[in-house]
């Protein structure tokens, strides 16, 4: 129950349409619910979105802000983090990579993506989703190198606890 927990949903764009693009805040009351009944208290939302946008508006047009309120939870947006730099264990395109120091140092991670397509990667999940753990500028390089490749670092350097997948309203059309 003391430790902290960070729960990364998948905040991508901050529009009203953002139901099947970003993770739906019911699925993660349901995980601050169940978290409560442990007794767990130190929980935080937290996210650093993409596509020109900002989690933290994302956070108040999907109905996060509201959810943190009833809640008593705090929100980040990861992109307005310190970074903290890893190395990457593995071969590919980079050698270090910056993680939010609120991930690098939580207790327990759970990382709630949405199940969607995607034209590189097919289906874009569990794994892409921990991208939103880096700064704004290394994500736009994913998608300028190897993605397959950063992905598969990126694995090695930010291990959730706990990965449960939003498939209420997915967008399967690539």
């Amino acid at each position: 129950p003391d430790d902290t927990v960070l729960i990364k949903p998948n905040i991508v764009v901050s529009r009203r349409d953002w139901i099947g693009v970003n993770t739906d805040p019911k699925v993660v009351e349901a995980i601050v619910i169940a978290l409560k009944d442990k007794g767990v208290h130190q929980i935080t939302i937290g996210d650093g979105a993409g596509m020109g946008y900002t989690a933290t508006k994302g956070f108040k047009i999907c109905g996060y802000v509201e959810l943190a309120e009833r809640y008593g939870l705090q929100l980040i947006d990861l992109e307005r983090d310190q970074f903290v730099k890893k190395p990457v264990p593995v071969g590919g395109p980079f050698k270090t990579l910056e993680i939010a120091r609120s991930v690098a140092k939580c207790k327990f991670l759970i990382n709630v993506p949405l199940m969607k397509a995607h034209g590189q990667t097919r289906i874009t999940c569990s794994l892409k989703n921990l991208k939103g753990v880096m700064p704004r500028a290394t994500k736009t390089k994913f998608h300028g190198v190897d993605l397959h490749r950063a992905i598969a670092q990126l694995a090695t350097v930010v291990s959730p606890n706990l990965i449960i997948v939003d498939g209420l309203q997915g967008d399967l059309m690539s």
